[in-house]
């Protein structure tokens, strides 16, 4: 029997706001125990001759996302090197964990599309995933399709900014502004001036700063910016970063897994913290929790092409494909022990969250 998972002070402060919110308290726990989650994939399953390479990291359903540029698995915190079934088994349990019927055993036919999806893109590095159905069905509204009207409008981020304006001339974020510029080309944002900033927690903990640029001529739009602080894990046997800073990893795998999808990518270093950079969309559409089967497969056979693909260029890029046959034979000799992984990390989380559930109410 495994042992239960244990949340720290913070996890569970997190935890216990979400259930009096009622905020899908179970998916938040299913992402913010990512990083124990993977610790137990490591004991769990046998990774001799897995294929190490820069993963994604963490790719489950609330890092899916259809903007303006197309859909896809975006937000590259976690991406670190690892054993390439990582991510296999994080976006198999996370598409089980969103289906209506169960949020434990993975569906033999979302499993296999998920398998065959990602070994069709290992063999064919020109394959591209495209956008589910569902969700090319949803249509922006008015307010999400420029930047001037989702400012006027005061959703989200915009009232993210308008409730924790600081002074912009402060050192901290001009200098952090500065930094970013520096590592822009000459001129990048010479028609946009920095109006306001926010300081924002993230849902994850980390701080975010939200700059509003304001265009100085008639034909531009405003921008958003993002500047977050990054995430930095300690490097072990089986997981660990290759670059020297963490945004640089972060801009490295979102070029490579999700090239377009996200706008304004960089990142800087201010005061001898990393950050990364993004610019904020006006229309982003999420994946709900309570997914049809005919939604499951897709998601399955999409982000399973999306990461096969990811997976492929990273091979081409580091290794000059000297992986591609081992990241197939990889998964061909763990899909039994995979399922098996899934239910148990699966099963792990729902008990964590009826033991605090418990406690915290």
């Amino acid at each position: 029997m495994e042992k239960p998972l244990i949340l720290n002070k913070a996890q569970q402060n997190r935890l216990k706001e979400a259930i009096s919110d009622d905020k899908k308290p179970e998916v938040l726990l299913f992402r913010i125990l990512g990083p124990q989650l993977q610790d137990r994939f490591t004991q769990m399953m046998n990774l001799d001759g897995v294929p190490q390479l820069l993963l994604h990291g963490n790719p489950h359903l609330d890092n899916y996302a259809r903007t303006h540029n197309g859909a896809g698995l975006l937000d590259f915190d976690r991406s670190r090197i690892g054993p390439s079934l990582w991510d296999i088994t994080r976006a198999l349990t996370s598409i089980t964990f969103w289906s209506a019927k169960d949020k434990v055993i993975p569906n033999n036919k979302v499993a296999t599309l998920l398998f065959d999806s990602y070994v069709d893109a290992i063999e064919d590095r020109l394959k591209y995933w495209q956008t589910p159905d569902f969700l090319r069905q949803v249509k922006p509204k008015k307010f999400q399709l420029t930047a001037q009207q989702y400012l006027a409008s005061g959703k989200k981020w915009v009232k993210k900014l308008q409730q924790n304006l600081v002074d912009p001339s402060d050192q901290l974020y001009e200098g952090l502004y500065a930094a970013y510029l520096a590592t822009l080309p000459k001129n990048s944002l010479i028609h946009w001036t920095l109006a306001e900033v926010a300081e924002v927690s993230g849902s994850m903990g980390k701080k975010h700063f939200v700059y509003l640029l304001q265009p100085t001529i008639e034909t531009r739009e405003p921008i958003l910016l993002d500047i977050k602080e990054t995430y930095t894990e300690v490097d072990n046997e089986f997981f660990y970063n290759p670059f020297d800073h963490e945004g640089e990893r972060m801009v490295a795998a979102s070029r490579i897994y999700s090239p377009g999808l996200e706008e304004g990518i960089g990142f800087c270093t201010y005061d001898g913290e990393d950050y990364w950079v993004r610019q904020i969309p006006t229309f982003s559409a999420k994946v709900p929790v309570g997914l049809s089967h005919d939604e499951a497969l897709q998601l399955g056979k999409e982000i399973g092409t999306q990461l096969g693909r990811g997976h492929r260029v990273i091979d081409e890029i580091y290794t000059d494909g000297a992986l591609k046959d081992d990241l197939i034979r990889a998964l061909k000799d763990h899909q039994s022990q995979l399922i098996e992984v899934c239910v148990k990390l699966n099963q792990s989380v729902l008990d964590c969250y009826a033991k605090y559930k418990s406690i915290l109410q």
